[in-house]
Order: C-alpha cells, then sequence, then structure tokens
C-alpha cells in the first residue's frame, strides 16, 4: 500500500513499544531497514538491525528502575533483553519512594565507559550519584534535597546540601558562625569507612554511626572541616583552611582541646591568638614568624583549659647568629632599613627558618625539615578528609 502511496520513500526505521500485563511501558526497541541507505548509496549509514532505546521496571506498580534516559540506547547487542541489565555495566537510574507513595531518591548509577564517573568510583566499575529529598523545606519554600555520590559498593563517599539544619546533632559553637551567603552548602565526606546507602531509607539517622568529615563555610571565608570518630557526636580535631591549612584543633576524648598548631595569619573574625601577650610576659622572647612559609605555632591545654605556647618558628640570621626580627617586634626597630630588594637577596644567601620553644632555642631548621617535623610530630596536615585521597 506505502509502496503505491508513496514509491520515492522508503522506510528507515520502526520503533516498538512493549507493555507489561498491567499495561507498565517495560522497552523500546528501535528496528532499521536496509532500505535506509537507498536513497543515499554514497554515504550509507551502519545499519543495526535492533537497538534498545529504554528499559523500565516496576514493583508494585511504581516505575522503581530505567534506563536510556536520557542518552544513547542501553543496548545494540542482538540478543539482549531489559532484564539483563545490570549496575555498573550499563547507566541506569533507581527509584525509591516514601510510604506515602512520593519519590524519595533518586539514583542514577554510571555505566562502563561513562565519561563523568571519577577514577575512585570506577575502580571496580558502578558507582554513581543522586539526589535523596528530605521532608523538611528551605527557607524558600522548596523542598530540602541531599546531593551525594556513591562507590561501586553502593557506599557514600560524600554528600552535600544546602538544608544547614541537616544532622544537627553533629553541630557544635563554631557552626552558629557559618557563612550565610547565598547557596552555603553543609558537606559530609566519609573517607575511611563509606556508609552504606541504606541510610537514606530512615532519612539519614544513622549518619552519626559512621566516622564522618562535616565541611561548612565560616563567615570569614575559611571552610571547617570537622572530624568525628565513629558514634562520637564532638569532633576529634578541627580543620580552618583558606589556600592551606590555618589551624588544626585536637580534641581528646571528652571533646575538650588539648592542642592547637596554627599556620599563617589568623583572621579577626575566625579565632583569636594574643602573641603579644605572651612576649610580655616573658614566655615569649622571639619575633614569630606569622605569614609565609614556617608559620606555626603550637598551643597546648591543659585539663583545666589553660593555653601554653610551646612551639614557635622565626627568622635566623646566620652570620650574626642572631634572630633576624626585631623583638618585641610592636617597638621601634634601631636596624637600618634594607630596599625591598636588598632584603630579598639578603634573605636568600643568610637567613633560615627555624623552630623551637618560645624561648628561641632550636629543635628543627630548614623549610623541608620544619614542614616533616611537624607532619611527624605533631600530626599536622595528615589526616584524610577525603575518599580516595591519598595522606
Amino acid at each position: 500500500m506505502l509502496v503505491k502511496l508513496l514509491p520515492h520513500y522508503y522506510m528507515s526505521s520502526a520503533t516498538a513499544f512493549y507493555y507489561d500485563g498491567s499495561n507498565n511501558l517495560i522497552e523500546v526497541d528501535r528496528y532499521m531497514s536496509p532500505e535506509a541507505n537507498r536513497l543515499n548509496p554514497k554515504y550509507p549509514l551502519k545499519i543495526v538491525a535492533r537497538s534498545v532505546l529504554y528499559c523500565f521496571r516496576y514493583e508494585d506498580g511504581r516505575l522503581v528502575q530505567s534506563a536510556g534516559l536520557p542518552g544513547p540506547s542501553v543496548s545494540k547487542a542482538p540478543a539482549f533483553s531489559c532484564g539483563q541489565l545490570k549496575a555498573g555495566e550499563h547507566s541506569l537510574e533507581r527509584y525509591r519512594y516514601n510510604a506515602n507513595g512520593t519519590l524519595r531518591a533518586m539514583l542514577n548509577y554510571y555505566g562502563e565507559g561513562d565519561a563523568d564517573a571519577s577514577d575512585s568510583q570506577r575502580k571496580s566499575g558502578g558507582g554513581g550519584y543522586g539526589s535523596i529529598w528530605l521532608p523538611e523545606r528551605l527557607p524558600s519554600g522548596e523542598q530540602a534535597r541531599v546531593e551525594l555520590h556513591f562507590n561501586a559498593k553502593d557506599e557514600l563517599t560524600n554528600l552535600s546540601t544546602t538544608f544547614l539544619e541537616f544532622a544537627a546533632a553533629d553541630a557544635q559553637p563554631s557552626y552558629a558562625a557559618r557563612g550565610d551567603a547565598g547557596g552555603s552548602m553543609l558537606e559530609y565526606r566519609f573517607p575511611g569507612s563509606p556508609v552504606p546507602l541504606s541510610v537514606i531509607d530512615k532519612g539519614f539517622a544513622a549518619i552519626g554511626s559512621y566516622p564522618r568529615v562535616r565541611i561548612f563555610p565560616h563567615r570569614s571565608g575559611m571552610t571547617v572541616s570537622e572530624v568525628f570518630d565513629a558514634g562520637s557526636r564532638k569532633p576529634r580535631q578541627r580543620q580552618w583552611r583558606s589556600l592551606d591549612l590555618n589551624r588544626q584543633e585536637m580534641y581528646g576524648g571528652n571533646g575538650k582541646l588539648i592542642r592547637v598548631v596554627q599556620y599563617g595569619a589568623a583572621p579577626q573574625d575566625a579565632y583569636e591568638e594574643d602573641l603579644k601577650g605572651y612576649a610580655e610576659s616573658g614566655v615569649l622572647k622571639v619575633t614569630p614568624t606569622t605569614t609565609g612559609y614556617a608559620s606555626y605555632r603550637v598551643y597546648d591545654y591543659d585539663t583545666a583549659g589553660k593555653e601554653r605556647l610551646t612551639f614557635v618558628c622565626w627568622q635566623h640570621d646566620v652570620p650574626s647568629n642572631k634572630p633576624l626580627r626585631h623583638f618585641p617586634w610592636w617597638t621601634p626597630d634601631p636596624t637600618p632599613k634594607r630596599s625591598r630588594e636588598e632584603a630579598l637577596i639578603y634573605g636568600m644567601k643568610n637567613v633560615v627558618n627555624r623552630c623551637g620553644t618560645p624561648d628561641g632555642k632550636m629543635v628543627v631548621q630548614g623549610l623541608a625539615a620544619i614542614d616533616s617535623y611537624m607532619a611527624k610530630t605533631y600530626g599536622y596536615d595528615v589526616e584524610k578528609l577525603s575518599y580516595g585521597e591519598a595522606r
């Protein structure tokens, strides 16, 4: 009939729709005809007799899995059927629902060869990302949502949300000073023991049972990372970062501060530091380095919370065998001033970085040796903060 009506046209492909016994769409296939190249023999198309475009699976009348939306065909293998779909081999989406039938979670699984799957999630195939909708509402009225990533074993590696009351039991006093700029994000990472994906089924209530890192922006512009052990609601470590790790706080099992390692200058609206007070009391006897390389200070705290400066760094003038900078630093310096260029050249030839006790007794010298000493002695910047991170 079509040949008689349309003698110059040929059927290139046909789409077939398949349904289950409950009239649910379960598969969409495309069949190509060799006639597709009848009108274009010079640049022929590659004929794929059958391609599975979309697959759908249902449980209790609800869509629980789909594949092919959006993207290329699910499979071009001649004998493939939707029942052969496997997470890690094929890109697919899975859905979870609340008791009232509303959508709770949409999980996207990477397939083999997906370009946007990171190496840490693809080592053994699979892994992916997803969205979880919470019952709470944001100030805008929008439903709160958690975005997450998981590995090939269906374990959470990290999550983030703009719902800043998420996991409120972990919130410490410093969280009250978080940044309030639009789009502020609260993030969790699980660097050591990834969390089973099943925690999403109970609104993340069990998240405190696992080791975790809680990350949020501070109003100073710094990023705060708090490291929690499994089962603890008090962090054992807190880090303050800008471009570098600027402050590392260590806590005991009772949640009390026991040590602080400081690096670089202290922002006025982040945390306090009173080096001048230590100099005036006679504890500090050298002008400490507070910016740039080797600008470490260490404070220890007793059981009553009393602070004690125990370690500082300074610049040492080799020719005179004395500290380079005038002490105390807030008083007039009688030393003749060098130009910026002269000071740079002199520093490169004659000045070394030293660290030691506040009274100026050297413990370690040289940038590389100092950084290594801080890592080994004080555990500075050795904490693993992300899944797959090498430390």
